[in-house]
């Protein structure tokens, strides 16, 4: 469960540092990553629930795949069949969560 929006920017920041340095990480990694950060069974960050903790998680994937130059419409259909527009307002959710905690977002 995300215990606060601080440690998943925290957490956030931290996967981005390593994509900065290792390169590319897969979706399928992303996605267990924020699962087991966040308790979470794939299926249920999926799902179409859309309670606080699963949406701050999926806003996170959405941002780390993103930077790591995942197309937005693929991210959606990874995710439950997300459209594109959910990929990009996730992304932005987390984005101004960044802001908020770090003063900006990423530099890619």
């Amino acid at each position: 469960m995300v215990k606060n929006i601080k440690d998943l920017v925290f957490f956030v920041k931290k996967l981005e540092e390593e994509i900065k340095s290792r390169g590319r990480i897969s979706k399928e990694e992303v996605i267990q990553r924020f699962c087991k950060y966040g308790g979470k069974e794939e299926w249920q960050i999926k799902s179409k629930k859309r309670t606080q903790d699963l949406a701050d998680l999926r806003h996170g994937i959405y941002y780390i795949l993103d930077i790591s130059g995942e197309n937005l419409v693929e991210i959606g259909k990874t995710l439950g069949g997300r459209d594109h527009s959910t990929v990009i307002h996730g992304r932005d959710v987390m984005k101004d969560y960044i802001k908020q905690h770090y003063g900006q977002a990423s530099l890619f």
